[in-house]
């Protein structure tokens, strides 16, 4: 009986001093705010005037859970032309992403899977 007690006594100093788990695991912020926009322009380009069609797709993600804070945020622009020979810069279509804390004042450029979720990166290339 006394080994009972003992064994009894023995675990409940174990509960009792067991670390205590709690989750303060809130998010605060979660939202995606994205913007899309076309328009045609007349330009000149290499002596040449043609129509251009100008499409940017902007989004950002602002993110605070707990302690962790971030802004991700993408830029797209397109620019099309039915002229053939007319040709843009490297970066023309090509998504431009950051994630930067939130106390941090210069932008932090990542692979935008970094920034964003692959929902969030469906929705934003949806608009193209």
């Amino acid at each position: 009986m006394q080994f009972f007690v003992l064994l009894l006594s023995a675990l409940i100093v174990l509960v009792a001093a067991a670390p205590q788990i709690t989750s303060t695991n809130v998010i605060i912020e979660n939202k995606l705010v994205s913007d899309s926009n076309c328009s045609n322009v007349t330009s000149t380009i290499n002596k040449v005037t043609t129509n251009i069609r100008v499409c940017t797709v902007t989004g950002s993600y602002r993110y605070r859970h707990n302690d962790v804070c971030n802004v991700s945020t993408y830029d797209k622009k397109t620019e099309s032309s039915l002229v053939p020979t007319v040709t843009f810069g490297p970066l023309n279509g090509i998504a431009q992403c950051t994630k930067t804390p939130c106390d941090v004042t210069e932008k932090i450029t990542v692979d935008c899977k970094d920034a964003f979720t692959a929902t969030q990166l469906t929705t934003l290339e949806s608009y193209n």
